[in-house]
């Protein structure tokens, strides 16, 4: 009996010891795919159509696949991952609405150990929109060093300013575009051409500005533009 029992427990411990050995492989072959980078380097995304760079790091895997929204060219294909760093160009479309515009790109990687997942969210910011409605223009005349004068000055929707001179009122179109206002108004002396810069709803303002008097671009006024 005292026989039996030990071939027992000598036939555990070898089946132990077996399985033992076998694990540390078990486990490595268990390891899943690693997503080091999986990022959008060196492009500034604005409300303009771009191209950006994808950087995508994966180790442990023997293919990948990238996925994302039809409005992003570039981002659907299915290839080989490496451990080392690889550049890819998507092309992102532009963004014309106010509100920011949202995109997610899934990264897929697939080992002998399994599935891996890496999610990137893509923000691309709204153009901004200049705040229309009547604003306050400060005009002071460098070259005759004159006192700064206020008018005000309407922009509506569409396009089109218009600017109270006493009991005479000018026009003109405005446009505005990364922060930068650029309008003009037609006046009997000439078209007039401005350039302001600022954040969507003001202040505007620019120090040394280029007036077009004439045809002619001169240096001689400082504007600014506060709402009324």
């Amino acid at each position: 009996m005292n026989a039996l029992r030990r071939k027992v427990l000598w036939g555990a411990t070898l089946a132990s010891l077996a399985i033992a050995a076998a694990a540390p492989a078990s486990a490595v072959a268990a390891h899943r795919p690693v997503i080091k980078r999986f990022s959008l380097s060196g492009a500034k995304l604005s409300e303009e159509a771009g191209i950006a760079a994808l950087k995508i790091q994966v180790r442990g895997a023997t293919s990948c696949t990238l996925d994302g929204p039809a409005a992003v060219v570039g981002v659907e294909w299915t290839g080989r991952c490496t451990p080392r760093t690889r550049t890819y160009r998507v092309w992102l479309p532009a963004n014309r609405s106010a509100t920011p515009q949202h995109y997610r790109l899934v990264l897929i990687a697939r080992g002998r150990g399994g599935v891996s997942r890496r999610y990137l969210l893509v923000v691309v910011p709204g153009e901004p929109k200049l705040s229309t409605g009547v604003w306050i223009m400060t005009f002071t005349n460098l070259t005759a060093k004159t006192a700064p004068e206020e008018f005000p000055i309407e922009f509506l929707p569409g396009g089109t300013v218009f600017l109270a001179v006493g009991k005479t009122s000018v026009s003109g179109g405005w446009t505005y575009k990364h922060g930068q206002l650029n309008f003009y108004l037609s006046t009997p002396e000439g078209r007039e051409e401005f350039s302001v810069s600022g954040p969507p709803g003001g202040p505007l303002n620019n120090p040394a500005d280029t007036v077009t008097v004439g045809g002619t671009p001169v240096v001689l006024a400082s504007i600014s533009l506060r709402h009324a």
